[in-house]
């Protein structure tokens, strides 16, 4: 591909447009309900959205070699102009699957946190939230990043979750764990190993609208549309509620619930009434 044809695809995944707002529904409802430990389920997810994530298979490749080395699965010398040379070839197909987990497991994280507006309860991260003015911002991401996963409200654990949820701390994740790190170490790349697209982007203060700005975007301006279903047993909880006072996904889910409903208003009102 020459230079030209591969700046213009580049410039084409950063502004891609407006994005349907159905497009950006359904990729945020799978992310939330992604089986992240399942490698099939992440292949077809990225599959399904990689427009989300790379312009083309060169970039691909670079990401996947980049998470590779953070996360020590690959090594990769540092040569004299700071920058990390991986070996040449292909990869194996687990080092494949583990590129995948990596690439989608601290978005699929926060966003669910960002679902349930519940950081980790734990004193570690609420101190690194009381000094974040005093602090530089890159080390308490670093802090908070290794803090317990934000609990998975349900029902069973906090009833009251739906009536508790903090639309400042949902906009806090987004804009903090989601957008910022998406643009920096997805789009921008560190310092020892930046990304094809660095050239075109080392210079703008902001975002330009790529796929993923546009659904974080989205996602903030409709929190009081993201729910989790009440039913325990709902395989896919988290969904887009039609009106903001839904608590299940669908009827089928909802259906134990007004089975009860009804069964206690019998026993409440009717019960035992009959025989007289």
């Amino acid at each position: 591909m020459s230079g030209k044809v591969l700046e213009e695809s580049y410039e084409k995944f950063l502004n891609p447009g407006r994005v349907p707002p159905g497009q950006l529904r359904s990729f945020l409802w799978c992310l939330a309900n992604l089986r992240i430990d399942d490698p099939n389920a992440t292949e077809k997810f990225l599959r399904d959205y990689s427009i989300f994530f790379w312009p083309d298979q060169g970039f691909l490749r670079h990401q996947q070699i980049a998470v590779l080395i953070k996360t020590g699965y690959l090594s990769a010398p540092v040569g004299n102009d700071g920058v990390a040379h991986p070996e040449e070839g292909p990869l194996s197909n687990e080092q494949e699957k583990e590129a995948r987990y990596q690439f989608l497991y601290p978005m699929h994280r926060w966003l669910r946190a960002a679902w349930t507006a519940n950081f980790p309860d734990d004193e570690k991260t609420r101190r690194h939230l009381e000094r974040f003015h005093d602090r530089d911002q890159s080390n308490w991401l670093r802090a908070a990043w290794s803090a317990q996963e934000a609990a998975f409200i349900r029902e069973d654990i906090h009833p009251e979750a739906r009536e508790a949820f903090d639309d400042r701390a949902r906009e806090w994740i987004i804009d903090i764990q989601l957008r910022n790190r998406f643009w920096e170490d997805w789009i921008n790349g560190d310092a020892r190993w930046r990304t094809p697209l660095y050239s075109l982007v080392q210079r703008r203060f902001y975002p330009p609208p790529y796929r993923f700005e546009q659904a974080m975007t989205y996602l903030k301006r409709n929190l009081h549309l993201i729910k989790i279903c009440l039913n325990r047993k709902c395989a896919e909880p988290y969904f887009w509620a039609a009106k903001p006072n839904r608590l299940y996904c669908s009827d089928q889910c909802a259906a134990p619930a007004k089975k009860a409903a009804k069964l206690k208003w019998w026993n409440d009102n009717r019960k035992g009434k009959e025989r007289q």
